[in-house]
């Protein structure tokens, strides 16, 4: 397995996401122009802050001449640490861990016995894209980017409710634009990002979201990059878990790094 498959696995730790169209119609309007106008101080009171939380989900990652299945887990400390791991989705045979903060990003690689250890410029070489840890943080939990709103109206186009303009700008120089949520639950449904310095675009898309013990969260997620070689990871939520969480992270002295 070469670094670029690696990255592909590990972007699938990553940035998770998948979405499969439930049969109701996915965006509901403001009932009017004037409910619209109301919307960003709605949206930026919606977002899913838990203190800890744990996710688990099937996942697919597509690429043009390969698909992969897993399971995956996500366990979060808010605003601190994101813990990931990708296991054998028949087995359940653990495959790769990893680890993120602001200025660190970790990962073994247990079928082929290597690791990488450096800070943030690691997880952005791997992505090909610069990915802050807040954005990241955002992405998983299904919230909006908080720079959004800073520049951001709400309204209507075609027939979808969306933020206006559909570009904003990022702290770290580059944008989300394209814009659009569920007016009910004040959530998003699609965005695209478009880092800094980086050719490379994502697409997010989120599918419905289900209510568990007075939050929601995303029950299906998509997550597209669309580089020179694109990539697709689907990613279907099975289990939602708030409270205390372990987050073991451990390279074997026998692991060889990654270059």
């Amino acid at each position: 397995m070469n670094w670029r498959n690696k990255a592909h696995l590990s972007v699938a730790c990553l940035l998770l996401l998948f979405a499969c169209g439930p049969k109701k119609p996915l965006i509901q309007p403001p009932e009017s122009t004037e409910d619209a106008a109301e919307g960003v101080e709605f949206l930026s009171t919606r977002a899913f802050r838990p203190n800890e939380l744990k996710v688990e989900a099937r996942a697919v990652l597509e690429e043009p001449d390969s698909r992969t299945e897993f399971n995956l887990e996500m366990r979060l400390l808010h605003d601190s640490l994101i813990w990931m791991q990708l296991s054998d989705p028949f087995l359940g045979f653990p495959l790769m861990r990893a680890v993120i903060s602001v200025d660190r990003f970790a990962m073994v690689n247990r079928l082929e016995g290597t690791y990488f250890e450096g800070d943030a410029r690691g997880l952005d070489q791997l992505l090909g894209m610069s990915l802050p840890f807040q954005l990241l943080q955002d992405v998983l939990l299904g919230n909006f980017p908080t720079d959004v709103f800073a520049t951001a109206t709400t309204g209507v186009q075609d027939g979808k409710a969306c933020l206006i303009p559909s570009t904003s700008p990022l702290q770290d120089g580059g944008s989300i634009h394209d814009i659009c949520y569920f007016w009910e639950i004040g959530r998003p449904y699609t965005y695209h990002l478009k880092a800094a310095g980086y050719e490379e675009e994502a697409f997010v898309k989120y599918g419905r979201y289900a209510e568990n013990k007075g939050f929601h969260y995303p029950t299906e997620i998509q997550l597209e990059a669309r580089g020179q070689q694109p990539v697709r990871l689907r990613l279907r939520i099975k289990n939602v878990e708030q409270g205390p969480q372990h987050f073991p992270f451990k390279i074997p002295s026998s692991y060889k790094p990654i270059e």
